[in-house]
């Protein structure tokens, strides 16, 4: 039994491997620095329901005179080079500028302080991020529901109990990891495993 639970810890933790820190990850929502977000992870993507330029359609040119006056005054550090952004990148300001407008004070705060650690990490860091963000948003929303319960499950474990689990999956051989994950992907296969 003791190896049963052992395992489900296991799996729990290369689930969270695979998905790396994807599930949560910080962006500049428009109004930290507008034009850091070029540096933040998930670029590109916009979500389901919230706008944005229909698949296969090319976005169109916002020019800076549109902008309200309210738009113009936060995004104040791009409107040297603002004509010269690609339109699917204003775009994409313009989504997390409306966000951030709807974000309580408490909310822009911690977003703040994820932005801040975010340009910290080396770029190397940041680049791996970016690319498990990517390979999270390409599965099926099944299976990015499935990822964040168990990263809610472990967020729920106490520090200690955090530890010991990555410290159990470091020590795992390379042949031991590829079990899991081997276990992981027949879990994603309808009927399988």
């Amino acid at each position: 039994m003791a190896d049963h639970a052992a395992m489900k810890w296991l799996v729990l933790a290369a689930t969270l491997v695979v998905a790396g820190a994807a599930i949560a990850q910080p962006t500049d929502p428009g109004g930290s620095d507008p034009g850091a977000s070029e540096n933040a992870p998930g670029q590109g993507t916009t979500p389901p329901g919230q706008g944005g330029t229909p698949p296969g359609q090319a976005a169109t040119p916002v020019a800076w005179d549109s902008l309200t006056l309210e738009q113009q005054q936060l995004l104040a550090k791009l409107a040297g080079h603002w004509d010269a952004l690609t339109p699917e990148r204003q775009q994409r300001i313009l989504q997390g500028l409306a966000r951030w407008s709807e974000m309580s004070p408490d909310q822009r705060a911690r977003v703040r302080e994820r932005f801040s650690k975010w340009k910290e990490l080396p770029p190397e860091q940041r680049q791996r991020m970016r690319e498990r963000y990517q390979r999270f948003k390409s599965l099926p929303p099944e299976q990015q529901q499935q990822l964040r319960e168990r990263f809610a499950r472990f967020k729920d474990l106490t520090p200690e109990q955090r530890r010991e689990l990555r410290e159990r999956y470091r020590n795992l051989t390379p042949e031991q990891r590829a079990k899991i994950r081997e276990r992981l992907r027949q879990r994603r296969v309808p009927g399988g495993g």
